[in-house]
């Protein structure tokens, strides 16, 4: 059987099954089955494909058509052009959250000066997998400021993977990385096992608060996707009742972390929008923008401590 058989019998079996992306998911199983890439199908795709490869590659159909998601069979996700290691333990990185990368990048550039004797203190709340602190601390370092972040979670085995991927990423696969970052990153990235603010100290206060925090509210999340309600942990999606539960808390709290005239910026459901800017006004926040994202939904929305 040739690789370009088999990718074409893997595409119509996720189609029958209604997976809705199934001609990349059967094209990345393949790839992660057998290395090869979309540069190189083409010129490899007549050749024959072993026997233990078409098993491995039908074994992992089968758990995709169980809806587990594409991100925990490869067990990577790409987000913000960097691959982080992702299971069962964390929510998967998602496009949408790259919204908020941009805009606090964007508000860092507009209100902090590049600086080589000052550092920008950022914290980033409910990290999950690390993909925000991470991100955030990478792309801030590439444009020249002194980043410390803090990453906090209240999960042990999200923190594992936080901590996984910190490594990873921030220590660097290659020597130009670990020349640009090994210097500060022990000392400039910590991850912190708190239950919001509980374990950080009001000493040190941070230029910008983020977080993706859980927002779902609790009814809601038996109508989500399959591979969202039964893979991703509830701990991660249930933002209680109303989904505003972590929205309150940090909000009431955050004034006590932040500089004066330091930022919040929260990911928000596309209909959270005016309660959210509403909690924030309450505790005196002013400069309150909501952005929005590729699809033109509400998904971020950030305010300044006044």
């Amino acid at each position: 059987m040739t690789i370009d058989y088999c990718l074409k019998e893997g595409i119509g079996i996720l189609k029958t099954n209604n997976i809705q992306d199934f001609e990349y998911d059967a094209f990345s199983l393949l790839e992660y089955v057998t290395g090869i890439n979309r540069s190189d199908f083409f010129l490899k795709k007549c050749e024959k494909i072993s026997e233990s490869d078409y098993n491995s590659y039908k074994a992992l159909l089968e758990r995709r058509i169980k809806r587990e998601p594409l991100q925990h069979i490869t067990g990577t996700q790409n987000f913000y052009g960097y691959d982080f290691f992702v299971n069962s333990d964390v929510l998967i990185p998602r496009q949408d959250t790259e919204v908020l990368i941009e805009k606090a990048i964007e508000v860092i550039e507009d209100n902090f000066q590049l600086d080589n004797s000052s550092c920008i203190n950022i914290l980033d709340m409910c990290t999950g997998s690390g993909c925000i602190a991470i991100t955030l601390y990478k792309e801030l370092i590439k444009r020249g400021y002194n980043i410390d972040v803090t990453a906090t979670d209240l999960s042990d085995k999200a923190l594992a993977i936080a901590e996984q991927n910190s490594k990873s990423l921030i220590v660097g696969k290659s020597e130009e990385d670990k020349f640009e970052e090994s210097k500060s990153g022990e000392d400039t990235f910590h991850i912190v096992k708190s239950d919001l603010f509980t374990n950080l100290s009001r000493d040190k206060k941070f230029h910008i608060i983020v977080s993706n925090p859980p927002y779902i509210p609790r009814h809601e999340i038996k109508k989500l996707e399959p591979e969202v309600r039964n893979y991703d942990p509830i701990i991660a999606l249930d933002g209680d009742v109303d989904g505003l539960k972590f929205y309150r808390e940090i909000i009431n709290e955050s004034g006590n972390y932040l500089n004066d005239k330091g930022f919040i910026a929260f990911e928000i459901g596309y209909n959270q929008g005016t309660d959210v800017e509403e909690l924030l006004q309450r505790k005196g926040y002013g400069d309150i923008h909501i952005y929005k994202d590729l699809g033109g939904l509400d998904r971020v929305i950030i305010g300044r401590n006044n």
